[in-house]
């Protein structure tokens, strides 16, 4: 039984408690920041190593000038960030931490979210204190969600996927006849047919055209 003297729930928040959209709790958001560098920083020596030794046999003198300009190192770390993110959360809605702690991104209405969303998402985590910044406010969210429309959710609380927006099918007369074809049903919910008065192919005859009846023939 409801409180009938609580607050009245918000839009997003009657949508939330309606599909079982549950916010994941900052202690699962460090928890993810924490595990995502780590695997970040895995995939990062990796292909450090690789372009090492590829490097080393086969671009030698161009990847030395490259590595010498400054450039190599912003391109190799933010680029290696944004994949990671980007790649992860696009295919599969989650990166590897969220995987462990059971959480997934979604776009704020609960549908999944899109490819530009996730972009977005990704790019607004180059701004400083960004990674912390779902520590501030009353809910666990941080810039990077906000931002882009998106929100980390717990992934065994949802109870549909996706969830579509509210459509009214019937807009008007046509509409109505095809949702009753489609249903069986008849047209209850139409008006009347009315034929046009001047309608020039109609068989109806007026009443005033019909000859009277003799009662004594």
């Amino acid at each position: 039984m409801t409180n009938p003297y609580s607050p009245p729930q918000t839009e997003s928040e009657g949508v939330f408690a309606m599909h079982g959209i549950e916010i994941a709790s900052t202690g699962k958001r460090f928890l993810n920041y924490l595990l995502d560098t780590f695997f970040y920083y895995i995939i990062l020596m990796f292909l450090m190593f690789f372009l090492g030794i590829f490097g080393g046999l086969f671009l030698k003198d161009s990847l030395d000038k490259f590595m010498a300009s400054g450039i190599f190192f912003y391109v190799l770390v933010y680029g290696v960030m944004f994949l990671y993110y980007w790649l992860f959360e696009i295919l599969i809605g989650k990166t590897p931490a969220k995987l462990i702690t059971g959480t997934m991104v979604i776009h704020r209405n609960g549908t999944k979210a899109g490819a530009g969303q996730i972009a977005m998402r990704t790019l607004f985590r180059f701004i400083p204190f960004d990674a912390f910044s779902y520590m501030v406010g009353s809910q666990p969210v941080g810039w990077h969600d906000r931002w882009s429309g998106t929100l980390v959710v717990n992934a065994a609380k949802l109870t549909i996927e996706p969830i579509q927006e509210k459509v009214n099918p019937v807009q008007n007369n046509e509409a109505i006849v095809e949702h009753n074809i489609q249903n069986g049903t008849e047209f209850a919910s139409m008006e009347p047919f009315k034929v046009p008065f001047d309608a020039p192919d109609s068989n109806l005859k007026k009443q005033d055209d019909i000859p009277p009846k003799n009662p004594y023939t």
